[in-house]
């Protein structure tokens, strides 16, 4: 998992899962962590490589959970979103 602490500032977390589909390999994995990491907003960022899914945590005051999926998917894969 990587996470940034004071980037995205101090305010309230939200979080968000997906299942992808495509990731062929553990390295575009850790490619997907870092790209989301580097997002203004996204404090954590985790991909399951053996299950698909992504787990996103978010500074809601920087960012809502559109934009969070927004970003997901300019990665370029196709993703679902998960319900908690």
């Amino acid at each position: 998992m990587s996470e940034m602490g004071d980037k995205a500032g101090i305010g309230k977390t939200g979080r968000m899962r997906f299942k992808a589909h495509g990731i062929t390999c553990r390295d575009c994995a850790a490619d997907i962590e870092t790209v989301l990491i580097e997002k203004d907003g996204i404090t954590s960022a985790s991909v399951d490589y053996d299950t698909d899914i992504i787990d996103v945590s978010f500074n809601t005051e920087h960012m809502d959970k559109k934009d969070v999926y927004k970003a997901v998917r300019k990665i370029g894969f196709k993703v679902d979103i998960l319900k908690d």
